[in-house]
């Protein structure tokens, strides 16, 4: 679908493409900015509660920014307003505001910073997870920033010491028969050589496979919606 530059109307007509889906359909959402998220979890969160799961080199909790409250630096203050999102970690984060780190700190917003995925290994820190995660079925969203710009390099804010494909690619195959939505976001082919998009469509076709294999009966199959900022989709075909 394509986007245009008004957050309120690109957030509703988001949130009313996956509403419309089928209910066993699970959205795999490509390109955008990180403000798609919020609006594909409220429409899911309508059918079901949901843990999250977000991959990001920036807290993203601020009230607002650039005069909107929809800002993409907003994307997780707004995900953790739903009531019906039982649980939420962020991975990888290494960028923040001191307002930021406060407001996770008084409300029990769940982060673990690139250096712990580093020093204690990627499974250990999603075992660590889990046991605050209260949730059976997850959404997972991928801020591609929240890689190294080594294998990322285009993005609109790029942050050194980052995780490793390895990394995301393991969160995905723990959580791949329990989830029910992913989006990879915040892909800006003016600032890549190739290598970003090709990863962004690559995580997608790799979870579509995942939850593909997952249905027993695949007749609804998985539901691919392209953003502003998108890569080919016939990986995911």
């Amino acid at each position: 679908m394509e986007l245009g530059t008004n957050p309120s109307i690109d957030c509703e007509a988001i949130r009313e493409v996956v509403i419309d889906l089928p209910e066993r359909a699970i959205p795999i959402c490509l390109g955008g900015e990180h403000s798609i998220t919020p609006p594909t979890v409220e429409a899911l969160a309508e059918q079901r509660d949901l843990g999250i799961i977000i991959l990001d080199a920036h807290l993203d909790l601020r009230d607002e920014y650039g005069g909107t409250k929809l800002s993409h630096a907003s994307a997780s203050r707004r995900i953790l307003e739903l009531e019906e999102v039982d649980s939420f970690a962020s991975l990888g984060i290494r960028s923040g505001s001191r307002d930021e780190f406060v407001f996770a700190k008084e409300n029990d917003a769940l982060y673990f910073t690139s250096d712990a995925i580093h020093e204690k290994g990627i499974d250990k820190v999603l075992d660590l997870a889990l046991e605050s995660l209260d949730s059976e079925r997850f959404y997972i969203s991928i801020d591609i920033d929240a890689l190294d710009p080594a294998y990322a390099p285009g993005t609109g804010s790029p942050e050194p010491f980052g995780l490793s494909p390895w990394d995301v690619r393991q969160v995905m195959k723990r959580f791949a028969q329990k989830i029910v939505g992913l989006d990879v976001n915040e892909v800006n082919p003016t600032d890549d050589n190739g290598q970003t998009a090709i990863l962004d469509g690559y995580l997608g076709g790799q979870i579509s496979q995942g939850v593909r294999g997952s249905q027993s009966d695949g007749e609804e199959g998985v539901a691919s919606i392209a953003g502003e900022l998108r890569c080919p989709l016939d990986i995911l075909s």
